[in-house]
């Protein structure tokens, strides 16, 4: 009803949007089951997916390259759900993939403020660069994504 309104979308236009998204979805859910079971795997074909090397990571997630490279050789036991979704949004992860990363990793969220507004960053933010998502947290006063060092 409320697109009827809306006179610049056609049935045909809405139509089209609706078959890529749903083509989108699908493709989503085939990437998502071919993904390795362990979290350091899945994180370096995400990496190799986007072309990026820790460095480069690490500038994007500001999260420090020992820690990436820890986490690529599975040595990071105690790592924070600050750290995965750094790392999520410095890959510019679907929420689908940001979720499925953070589920391996071991971490999970808790029903607090503060971890809605990190749901809130990986679903609506997650095309945004770390900067802008820290400015986004910093007006809400949620910690910041990232290391403190790069801060």
């Amino acid at each position: 009803q409320l697109i009827s309104y809306i006179p610049e979308y056609s049935t045909d236009m809405l139509i089209c949007n609706v078959q890529e998204y749903l083509c989108q979805k699908i493709n989503a859910w085939e990437i998502l089951r071919s993904l390795p079971t362990e979290f350091s795997r899945t994180l370096a074909m995400h990496m190799k997916q986007r072309k990026y090397k820790v460095k480069q990571l690490s500038d994007a997630s500001l999260v420090n390259e020992r820690t990436i490279q820890r986490l690529l050789a599975n040595e990071a036991h105690n790592t924070s759900l600050n750290t995965i979704i750094a790392i999520c949004i410095g890959l510019n992860l679907s929420p689908i993939f940001s979720f499925d990363l953070i589920s391996k990793s071991g971490c999970g969220f808790k029903r607090t403020a503060e971890h809605n507004a990190y749901k809130v960053i990986l679903i609506a933010h997650y095309h945004s660069d770390i900067y802008k998502c820290n400015e986004i947290l910093e007006s809400m006063n949620i910690p910041l994504l990232g290391n403190k060092e790069f801060l």
